[in-house]
This record gives structure tokens, sequence and C-alpha cells, in this order.
């Protein structure tokens, strides 16, 4: 039997750094500290017993967990209050052993024994965070109602939590207090699991004592996992939701069966005044499930929900949970976008939200967007619908695509914070890498002349209204998504992501879809972005745009193409407000065949929906290194030439002196 209270302090253990944990038992002469561990090591009593028992090193394989675990004695009959103190800094957990038939043994637990572990505490601190557990030993020798050695009854263990309870709330170190006896052979197992446990699984980061709740980062977390296991989220868990709940959390665990279901139902029923609705499990009496299990002194359990979940000892979740090294150490010429797992998985959930809503074009509404992100602390701004009012399946992925291709730590983490990481009814959490697909090196893609990516992205650069109206056309398209704040450059360009369907695939399935991603270049800094080695590792094509009606634009936009880093992205030159043939265009044509550029676009204002198509197609088909090499050595024989020249002028000259 056992009553847990929790150790002090905020901070748990860090249980990954923890390679091995000693437990000391301490108390008075004579209180069977010794019997203890022997009685563990040999499953029976032993009458005989030295004054101190060795040290015992027990492997993680007998403990089922992954730390070596010490059980160190102590005794003052061969040694001094100096070694005994040196004992105490180093424990993990303390083992305050008294005994029952003796209560001068039991008055030394808190005028001895306890100051004492403050006092030779690690880290001196009042109250320890070093936890504390106390065990009553010689059970067998009380009086049978006050503890049957062959049944527990609620009265033997009210009989200990009176017992112990007043020095359990003067020292808030005492994790739990354990009735055994040696002798008897009973609940000794019982004396080191919780020791064990109070250190992997401490309760003090989960409860708070003195106002009998749960702590507010538990709360947050809980309320979390709540969310995920709300697979059809109305806000309820039915009987499928809580046996996923079960099966994932709890490797090798079974669905609860009906009966126990029932009963876990009527005990929020009776417990809870909101804890079930329609006879489905509410976000209160699901807090109230596992608040219960601290109570009763089963944090581990608690713990095993959170860490599934991603969390450290520190209640926060993991870094390598939600920013995997896979995706943080990929080269610099990669490009990543949300693989097709990623997409079946925010395909799922937006139809999940989709169907709460009331609208006939199946889109989700401003206001559902909110919830879908309400698990996490921000709002992508690329989920803004502007004017619109809904949004439908095809812009929600675009969206996630234009995240995974300009942020994909921020695409990581929210995902990872939706759930992607625990599959239902999964007992093993899969990465977050596996919702982002990590392509090849561009430099392999020029030199195959082809690519597998279906995302790109295209620097726009060039005059300032033809800009804007590309991107007004963009956003107006069904599919458009807008959005500022995602360019390393500018925290104020514009930045636009379109939808075109591959050739000859089926367009309903958006798996089919490639994504075109403009980003706007800030006219001050275009020069140095277009120059640059960021311009060759991450853009696939320079839309160079110009105003036909302004006699001045094309040579700006010409001047800008000669900044443009080779080998590197495609050029494709725009002419905008193209309603008639004009000089610019006849220039514009001209100056693309002389540089070897794809033949120039002359659009309209209500035709420029018509350069995402150009510009996935000139993405799908990388520039081969050959071009660059031809240019080269184009450059080296007009070089060649010049020099001879020069060298024939010069010998003429020479000869006729």
């Amino acid at each position: 039997m056992s009553y847990d209270s929790t150790p002090p302090g905020d901070a748990a253990p860090q249980l990954r750094s923890l390679r091995d944990v000693r437990i000391l038992l301490i108390g008075d002469r004579l209180v069977g500290k010794t019997s203890l561990i022997r009685t563990l090591m040999n499953d029976k009593f032993v009458t005989e017993v030295p004054p101190r028992s060795p040290d015992v090193a027990v492997p993680p394989e007998m403990t089922l967990k992954e730390v070596t675990t010490y059980i160190i004695d102590s005794s003052f009959r061969v040694q001094d209050e100096a070694e005994i103190a040196s004992e105490v800094g180093k424990a993990s957990v303390i083992c305050v052993v008294y005994a029952a038939d003796n209560a001068q043994t039991y008055e030394r637990v808190s005028s001895y024994w306890l100051p004492f572990i403050r006092k030779h505490s690690e880290s001196q601190e009042v109250p320890s965070k070093t936890p504390v557990i106390l065990v009553r030993n010689k059970s067998d020798l009380c009086e049978p109602s006050e503890a049957d050695p062959n049944k527990e009854t609620d009265e033997s263990e009210n009989a200990l939590l009176n017992e112990c309870w007043s020095v359990m709330q003067e020292f808030k170190e005492i994790v739990t207090c354990v009735d055994c006896s040696a002798k008897a052979v009973k609940h000794i197992p019982d004396v080191f699991h919780y020791a064990l446990n109070s250190v992997l699984f401490p309760m003090s980061p989960l409860y708070d004592l003195d106002k009998h709740e749960l702590k507010p980062k538990v709360l947050v977390a809980l309320e979390r996992v709540f969310a995920i296991c709300d697979r059809d989220k109305d806000d309820l868990l039915d009987d499928d939701e809580v046996n996923g709940f079960q099966t994932c959390c709890f490797q090798g665990s079974e669905p609860l069966a009906a009966e126990e279901l029932k009963n876990v139902k009527e005990l929020i029923r009776v417990s809870v005044e909101d804890g079930l609705i329609d006879d489905k499990v509410t976000k209160p009496g699901f807090l109230f499930l596992n608040q219960l299990f601290i109570e009763r002194g089963k944090p581990e359990t608690t713990w095993a929900v959170l860490r599934h979940f991603g969390y450290s000892d520190d209640l926060e979740l993991k870094d390598h949970y939600l920013y995997p090294t896979s995706l943080t150490n990929s080269q610099s010429d990669c490009s990543m976008e949300l693989s097709e797992e990623g997409i079946v998985f925010l395909s799922n959930l937006f139809d999940t939200y989709a169907s709460k809503e009331d609208t006939d074009n199946g889109g989700l509404s401003a206001a559902r967007l909110q919830d879908v992100f309400a698990i996490a602390d921000e709002y992508p701004a690329m989920f803004d619908l502007g004017a619109s009012k809904s949004c439908s399946k095809t812009r929600f992925i675009n969206g996630w695509r234009l995240l995974a291709l300009m942020d994909h730590r921020m695409a990581t983490e929210l995902l990872s914070l939706l759930g992607f990481c625990v599959p239902f009814q999964q007992a093993d959490p899969i990465s977050v890498a596996r919702a982002i697909a990590v392509s090849r090196r561009r430099v392999i893609d020029w030199e195959t002349h082809c690519t597998s990516r279906k995302a790109f992205l295209c620097y726009v650069v060039g005059s300032a209204s033809s800009r804007a109206a590309l991107f007004e056309a963009n956003n107006g398209s069904p599919f458009g998504v807008l959005a500022t704040g995602l360019s390393a450059r500018s925290a104020t360009a514009r930045m636009s992501a379109c939808s075109a369907v591959i050739a000859g695939a089926d367009a309903s399935d958006i798996r089919n879809h490639s994504l075109v991603v403009f980003a706007e270049l800030a006219p001050d800094s275009a020069a140095a972005s277009l120059g640059s080695n960021e311009c060759a590792d991450e853009c696939d094509v320079v839309v160079l745009l110009y105003d036909e009606s302004d006699p001045a634009s094309f040579a700006a936009a010409a001047e800008l193409r000669a900044l443009v880093i080779s080998p590197g992205p495609r050029v494709l030159v725009v002419g905008t407000n193209a309603d008639a043939t004009t000089e610019q265009s006849v220039s514009a044509d001209k100056f693309c065949k002389d540089k070897r550029l794809d033949t120039p676009m002359h659009l309209a204002a209500d035709e420029l929906d018509q350069v995402v198509g150009k510009a996935a197609a000139l993405s799908s088909s990388p520039p081969s290194l050959s071009v660059y090499s031809e240019s080269s050595m184009l450059v080296y024989a007009t070089a060649a030439a010049a020099l001879a020249i020069v060298g024939i002028v010069a010998y003429r000259r020479y000869a006729q002196k």
C-alpha cells in the first residue's frame, strides 16, 4: 500500500541523461535496512545478516528500465557520520526506514534523519530535491487491525496515511510511504519500485500538492494530447478514441474491454460534473483520469503518455521531435517539400474539419481554420483568407507546401503539434521527417537536365507595377496563397503560391499538382540576391518583369538579367500591359534570342495567370550544364580571337620596324 505526496521543486531529473540510479537506505539500528536488501535479493527472509550489506548493482534488464540501479546500505555500526553524509550527497533517492513496533524510530525520522538529509544533500536546498521514500518495516509485528499481512485493506492504508501525514506535510521531499515486512516477505519489491520510479517518473513537475491540482504546463500538454486523440474533432472521446489512446500510449496493451470502459466512465460520472456527454469523455473527464493516476501513486502512467507525445522531462517538446536532424543537415542546394505521407495526413485533417462545416463548397471558414491551429501557438500567415470566405483543400495543401519549401522548421513544428508523429492506434511514434521530402541536389538536376521536384521557387524582379499586377493575379486564383514574412531577405516582400497541373495528370488529385512559388525581391537587394550562391541553391526561375507601356522599363530588366549567377536558374522575361506590339516587345524578343533565353511572354493584365504554367514548365526542365559550357566556350572563343588579332597587329608593327 502507498500514499503519494510530491517531491519538491519544479525541475525534473533528465531521464535520458541518467546512466544509473542510486537508492540509499538509512535509518536507526535494527529497523531492518539490511534485511530488506537481503530479502529482495534472495526472495526469502534471511535470519542472519551482516551489519551492513555490500552495494548491490541491478542491471537494466532486471528492472526493465534504461538505467543500472545501485542499492546502498548504511549503518552507524561500521560507518561514521561523514561516510553516511557522503552517500546522502550521491544518492538519487533515499529510503528512510523505521520499525512499525518501535515508536522511537518513527519519531527520529522527522527529528533526526530528514534534517540530516537536508543538511547533506548535494542540492543544499530546503526542501531537498532528492526524493525520499518513507518505509515502515516489520509490519508483521503490528496488530492485525493496523496491517494485515495477508490482505491489504482501506483501514490499513488509512492507518499508514494518518501516521505519516504530518511528516509528509512538513517535509515535501517525501514522495510516498510504503508498508512492508522483510520477515513476511511483504511488499519488498514495492519499496524499490517506488524508489526507482520517484527518480525516473518524478511527480513534482506534474502535480501541485498544496492546491491538489495538475500544474499549468501539464494541463497544456494533456490538452494537446486530448486534441490529437479526438480524431473526429467533436471535443469528445468516444470508445474507439479512448481505446486508440490506450493502445498508442502503452506498448503491448490491449483495448479496454466493454466492462472496463463502463467502469472508467462510471468513475468519471460520479467524480466530474461535466466529465461525460452522450456517454463520451470530455476534456475535463480526461484530465481527471490523469490526475487520478498521479494522486494514486502512478505518475509513471502520465509520464508514459507525455513521453509518447514528444515531451521531455521539463514538459517541453523535444527539439529532435520538432526539428529532425536529418532535415537540418541536408545540403544547401536541396529543397524541401511535402511528402506524399504528409499530404495524406493534411488531406485527412482537412476533411475532418470540413465535415463540421455547413458550407456547400466543402471549404474551411476562417473560424474553422483558427480551430485547426488552436493547438499551436501561432497562426501561419499563408492561411489568412483575406477577402475570401473559405479555404479549399487545394489552397490548404498549397499553404503547407509553401511553408515546407520556405520554412521547413516551422512546417515540422506545426505538423508535430497537430499529431503527425502519433498515428492513431499505433504504439510506436514516427518521425515528422517522414512528412517532408528532401530533393536531390540541384547540381545533379543540371547534369541530368531533369528533376523529380514538384515545388519550385521563382524570384520576381523588375517593374514595380508589373510585380504588383502579377501578385494580384495569383492571389485571385482559387488555388492561390499570398503571404509575407517568409523571406529571410525582407520581412515585407510578397510571396504567392499557385498550383500547376502536371501535363497529362489527373487534376483532381492534389499530388499531381506542381507548386509554383513567386518570391518578390526588394529593389534595393535584387542585385545582390541574383548574383548570390543562395540564388543558385534555391531558385528555379528568375521572372524578369517589365511594363511594355513604359519605354524605360525593359532596359532596366535587361540590366538585371546580367546579374543572374551562372550556373543558376533559368530566366523568363515577361512583358505586362501588352495590348499591342510595341518597340519594347520587339527589343525583348531580340534580347532573348541573342541571350539564348526562352521566348518572352507578352501578356495583358487579365492574362498574367499564364505565368504560373510557363514557370512550372521551365522549372520542371532545369538548364543543362552544357548550356553554361557552350556559353563559356563562346566567351573563350571570342577572347581568343581578340587576342589573336592583337597579336597579329603587334607582329606587323614589329616587322615594319
